[in-house]
């Protein structure tokens, strides 16, 4: 089994553990879930398994297209080839302060621009109650996404980009991360369908939201590698999680 399939294989075990873990979250945001004739225990087995087939597919595809560009899993990849495991605190340190900037900044344009074009509307939410459900499921976001928007769709277009005639290296990467960046934000909008119609200050205010932290992560994850992106992903959502509880 090469490098490549078993870095794979743990990033699609761990998508399994953090689809798990954000079912206490998403039964509180999407309550019919639980009307549905499937037994929850199945529901979330069967999604669970999916996800490892399907992001270990992913993962090894984005391994795979981003070794010559250097963009992976270098931590993961080095740890199971049997090198000591050595954690860089410096550039981790930036990966979670640069994450923790990026909510502080989204909550401010959130709450002082895109929030006023909103119509009014009444959200009874319990403070504190449902934080643990956010925290558990900030795996979800750091973990899945990140494996998905930036090793596998970011890559995919540093790799097609990279065959352009007449394009450098910084126009393929700044390329890259804002339409991988755009796709994250995107692929938010069917979730903000289940809590509000998608009108379009709804539609703006999760494109722009999710398109800023989408541009701080995929440029983390071209400086530093996938765990720090996933450090600064979860970092952004831990911070988003505490404001709003």
């Amino acid at each position: 089994m090469t490098i490549d399939v078993l870095t794979a294989l743990v990033l699609g075990a761990a998508s399994g553990l953090a689809v798990a873990a954000l079912f206490p979250h998403l039964l509180t945001i999407v309550p019919r879930l639980r009307e549905r004739r499937q037994p929850l225990w199945l529901l979330i087995t069967v999604q669970t398994l999916r996800a490892f087939v399907v992001l270990s597919i992913l993962a090894w595809c984005g391994l795979r297209l981003g070794a010559p560009f250097a963009m992976g899993a270098p931590l993961i990849r080095s740890y199971l080839a049997g090198q000591a495991l050595s954690i860089p605190f410096a550039s981790m340190l930036v990966a979670i302060a640069s994450g923790v900037g990026a909510a502080l900044l989204i909550v401010l344009l959130d709450r002082h621009i895109l929030l006023r074009t909103l119509p009014p509307v009444t959200v009874q939410r319990t403070p504190g109650a449902d934080l643990w459900k956010g925290l558990l499921g900030s795996f979800y976001g750091a973990i899945v996404e990140e494996i998905l928007s930036r090793l596998f769709v970011m890559t995919v277009l540093v790799w097609i980009l990279s065959k352009l005639p007449g394009i450098n290296t910084a126009a393929v990467f700044s390329m890259a991360c804002l339409l991988s960046a755009l796709a994250f934000a995107a692929g938010h909008l069917p979730l903000a369908a289940q809590t509000a119609p998608l009108t379009k200050p709804v539609v703006t205010r999760v494109l722009v939201l999710n398109t800023l932290a989408g541009l701080v992560f995929g440029a983390v994850f071209w400086a530093y590698g996938l765990e720090h992106a996933m450090a600064a992903h979860f970092a952004t959502d831990v911070v988003l999680q505490l404001t709003v509880a």
